[in-house]
């Protein structure tokens, strides 16, 4: 997905959450990154958890962080050389109205209440998967469903948060 093709699921008129994944680089390439992107009737944000990215200059609460890429923007393919090109992007599903509205208040206030805010570890977790199932846990209406290969997604079922 480009950008043109992000802004063609917009409503300004709405609240819309939308659940999307790229692939990740490195040696676990076939795995998925998930992030959730709000829009709050306009304003357009990318939720994620990331490692060891501090140095950017992305508003972060520790691993977690709001707006560390566009919400249409995959990861390098190659994290080394900046003009690579990037994995596409996909929308796994989308809720709007209440229940959007709901979930992107939940999400803006995880940054103080997300246990793992401060820890990232790739496998089992927690990582990024596990910050985005942890949401979806408290939202089932939602019916977010994280792929198979979405890995991390189980390690919050392992301790309590």
């Amino acid at each position: 997905m480009d950008e043109k093709g992000f802004n063609e699921l917009i409503d300004k008129k709405k609240y819309q959450l939308f659940l999307c994944n790229t692939r990740v680089n490195g040696p676990f390439i076939f795995a998925q990154h998930c992030y959730f992107v709000t829009n709050e009737k306009g304003k357009i944000n990318r939720w994620e958890v990331i490692m060891f990215q501090a140095h950017r200059k992305a508003k972060h609460y520790g691993n977690l962080y709001c707006n560390y890429l566009k919400p249409w923007q995959g990861f390098l393919i190659n994290p080394f050389n900046r003009k690579s090109k990037r994995f596409e992007v996909y929308v796994i599903s989308k809720v709007e109205g209440d229940i959007a509205k709901k979930i992107i208040s939940f999400i803006k206030r995880s940054v103080k209440e997300y246990y793992f805010r401060d820890e990232y570890r790739l496998w089992p977790g927690p990582n990024s998967n596990t910050f985005i199932q942890w949401i979806i846990n408290r939202f089932p209406e939602s019916e977010f469903k994280l792929p198979w290969n979405a890995f991390g997604k189980g390690y919050s079922k392992r301790v309590k948060t």
